[in-house]
Parts: structure tokens; C-alpha cells; sequence
């Protein structure tokens, strides 16, 4: 029987900035969605992250070997 992977909480960060990249958290953002291990971020982080109107952040799961899944 096959175990399911264990999973990491993340978050996707995705841009909406009319210019395209957006700079917040010490990183830079692009339209592109990026997901993040939460564990990579500082609670002052994901609490910018999540205050900024132009990036849309969305709970995540990440594999060890990378692969992603969003949460409800």
C-alpha cells in the first residue's frame, strides 16, 4: 500500500500589480504564482504578504520534492 507523501503548509503569492512584479517580504512577486514553505517566512512576513492588496495569497501544501496543492 502506498503512504501519501508528507505534506509542508505554504502559502502562493501571486501579483495583481499593473506593472507586472511586485516587491514585499524581502521578495520579489511576479504574476506567476510562487508557492512558499511557510516555514521560509517570518510571521512579519506572511502578515505583509497577507496585508498587501495587490498580491493574492492562498493556503498551500508543498511535497518534499516539490510538488504543490492548494487548500481550501
Amino acid at each position: 500500500m502506498a503512504t501519501k507523501p508528507k505534506t509542508l503548509p505554504a502559502i502562493t503569492v501571486t501579483s495583481r500589480s499593473p506593472r507586472g512584479n511586485l516587491w514585499r517580504a524581502g521578495r520579489d512577486w511576479s504574476a506567476q504564482p510562487t508557492t512558499v514553505a511557510i516555514s521560509e517566512l517570518s510571521d512579519a512576513q506572511i502578515a505583509a504578504l497577507k496585508a498587501e492588496p495587490l498580491l493574492l495569497v492562498q493556503n498551500a501544501e508543498i511535497t518534499p520534492d516539490g510538488e504543490v496543492g492548494q487548500v481550501e
